[in-house]
């Protein structure tokens, strides 16, 4: 069975995800959405897509599954740029949960409309990482700087309400979400539609503003490591994304992220382990509880090039 199918209400064609139980963006439901924007754009009768999940949560994340894997193309960042550029604007109507991954891919869509009962975050730092497909980047050209820092460096999700205030959203949807959303885009093409989310302009703030946020980034984060304050920062910093254009933010923003996925990507327990093993970016500082102080090197290596390519038998890259 397919996790990505297509109909038509008129003029209207709707993108369904059914990857259940959470709808996670396996690269099953990547390919299928990739190819659904090359099949709609190719359809002349069709004049908007509305992206919509079944189940009980839109797309609410990464797929657990892959994780440790060497990631298969479609990428997100690619997919998510995709979609943004579809020739059809895509509505994400959103229901229960829209976090991670899925939030970035709403924020690919030209319009995002939410149920009364939906939530909208990036809860990565909470994982140690941050957004990795442009999260940090579109946030704040919707939502402003401050609500942007807040909602990247919390990790806490907020409700449709509060994102429709926030400028996350375009709209609360009351009763059937997928009826409101079809009336939501039927509507919508009446007017001239809106930038991009990627062409849109953030509001600079001050040297005093950042000075701010990275104390109150830094004290929250205090005692706890898997909010990595410094790396959060480094991601937020107006000198490498925030407030630079758009084709020299997006890029910096995702390489930023992977390379903290490879920072943690080790983090993985051995058989009878109490507890994750550090891997610290080289095989050399990779401690394991084989005895007090025990370390693996690497063929006189100094530091893994690869991916998700350590496991618990030592590093794969030995080529």
């Amino acid at each position: 069975m397919s996790t990505v199918t297509i109909a038509r209400a008129g003029n209207i064609a709707i993108v369904t995800v059914d990857n259940p139980p959470v709808n996670a963006l396996s690269q099953a439901v990547r390919q299928g959405l990739w190819d659904a924007v090359a099949t709609l754009d190719a359809e002349a009768e069709v004049t908007a897509v509305v992206l919509h999940c079944a189940g009980r949560t839109f797309i609410a994340g990464a797929d657990v599954r892959e994780f440790g894997k060497v990631p298969e193309p479609p990428h997100l960042p690619d997919l998510v740029a995709r979609i943004e550029g579809a020739a059809k604007p895509w509505v994400a109507a959103i229901h229960g949960a829209a976090l991670g991954g899925g939030l970035e891919v709403a924020l690919g869509c030209r319009f995002r409309v939410a149920g009364t009962g939906a939530s909208l975050g990036l809860p990565e730092v909470n994982l140690g990482i941050i957004p990795g497909a442009s999260g940090t980047v579109r946030t704040p050209r919707l939502t402003g700087l401050p609500a942007a820092v807040a909602l990247v460096t919390s990790g806490k999700p907020v409700r449709a309400e509060k994102a429709l205030t926030l400028g996350l959203i375009d709209a609360v949807i009351e009763g059937d979400l997928l009826e409101g959303a079809i009336a939501f885009a039927e509507k919508a093409l009446a007017k001239p539609l809106p930038q991009p989310v990627s062409a849109r302009v953030i509001t600079p703030e001050d040297d005093a503003f950042w000075d701010g946020q990275r104390v109150a980034v830094t004290k929250a984060a205090k005692g706890n490591n898997a909010r990595c304050a410094r790396w959060t920062r480094s991601a937020l910093h107006p000198r490498t994304t925030l407030q630079r254009p758009w084709h020299s933010s997006a890029k910096p923003s995702s390489r930023c992220a992977a390379r903290i996925r490879r920072r943690l990507c080790g983090q993985y327990s051995l058989p009878n382990a109490p507890r994750p093993v550090p891997h610290i970016w080289g095989c050399q500082t990779r401690r394991h509880p084989l005895g007090r102080g025990d370390r693996r090197r690497h063929d006189g290596r100094r530091h893994c090039r690869g991916f998700a390519r350590c496991g618990p038998a030592g590093c794969a890259d030995r080529a």
